[in-house]
């Protein structure tokens, strides 16, 4: 059925909650923490507040940028993810809800995007479960480099680039006309890659992970007309080697159109923890393994008539 203009959903009140009950019935690995509507918090399923020995790993924001961020949690990447409403920072209450749920005495990391209201609210709550005796770190990502210097009050907003770090209607850079795909592509990079914008300088000799990501209403079909731009773009004029390259729908807002470009420093390390195995829904899979410097296409085998020819 297609709904020209409408979405397909009961009361807007209850989207992210009702989100979540279909979530946690398609994925048998994950669940979710009884105090709806207010608490919004999928874990995982094989976890249990007290009794789990590993480092839990908790993120999460406001809705509407879905699969990020309850699709990627599952063994490999996050314990549990905590939900906002839709645009909005998920309340204090409920990020305690889920330190709660998941953390045993290995401790708790916080990874969170650079926005006011996420920071403010995760760090209120890492502060309430320190007072409680549990033993909570938290990691800030601001990976966005449209914003000019000096970034704004806030600096750089967290984007896409959080997804990596999870493995371990806003302003842009400039307002223009639709072009091609390849100018958009080029353009991006040389964005991305100015020493201005950089902490890290990726530069000519550096290893490197790719990850195109669409923002909602993008198809796959161009995201991989930019990636077939994107890695020899990087790899020819920049002298970058992409060990892996991620392309697909990771942290959206709703249905807008386009894409966003995530580029991160790599060694053996990081690629060893990119690679291991995970369970989470969102996660591409498909996309482990050391690829070749340049793709080359296959040679189409000659039809039996051709070698009958060549026989005689």
């Amino acid at each position: 059925m297609a709904l020209q203009g409408k979405k397909l959903i009961n009361n807007p009140d209850d989207v992210v909650t009702e989100f979540i009950e279909g979530l946690v019935e398609t994925y048998p690995g994950l669940q979710y923490l009884d105090g709806f509507p207010q608490i919004k918090v999928v874990l995982r399923a094989d976890v249990v507040g007290g009794a789990y020995d590993k480092v839990a790993v908790i993120s999460g924001g406001g809705s509407g940028h879905e699969p990020a961020h309850a699709g990627f949690v599952g063994p490999g990447m996050l314990t549990a993810a905590v939900s906002g409403d839709v645009f909005a920072s998920p309340p204090v209450d409920s990020i305690l809800a889920a330190i709660r749920a998941v953390t045993g005495t290995m401790g708790c990391l916080l990874i969170i995007k650079n926005y006011t209201g996420d920071r403010l609210n995760f760090g209120l709550a890492a502060e309430q479960a320190k007072s409680e005796g549990y033993k909570i770190e938290m990691v800030i990502v601001g990976d966005d480099c449209a914003l000019p210097p000096p970034r704004g009050i806030a600096g750089r907003r967290g984007l896409a680039g959080i997804i990596l770090v999870h493995k371990h209607g806003e302003p842009g850079a400039a307002v223009v006309e639709l072009q091609s795909i390849d100018v958009v592509v080029e353009h991006v990079l040389k964005q991305i890659l100015s020493q201005e914008t950089q902490y890290l300088p990726i530069t000519r000799g550096s290893n490197a992970v790719l990850l195109i990501n669409g923002l909602g209403a993008t198809p796959v079909m161009e995201l991989m007309i930019a990636a077939r731009k994107a890695v020899p773009e990087l790899q020819l004029e920049y002298g970058i080697a992409v060990d892996r390259v991620y392309t697909g729908t990771f942290m959206t807002a709703l249905d807008m159109a386009g894409i966003s470009i995530t580029i991160m420093r790599s060694d053996e390390n990081i690629l060893q923890r990119l690679d291991a195995p995970t369970k989470a829904p969102s996660w591409p899979v498909g996309s482990e393994g050391n690829r070749p410097p340049a793709k080359f296409p296959v040679p189409v085998p000659p039809s039996p008539s051709m070698k009958d020819d060549e026989v005689k």
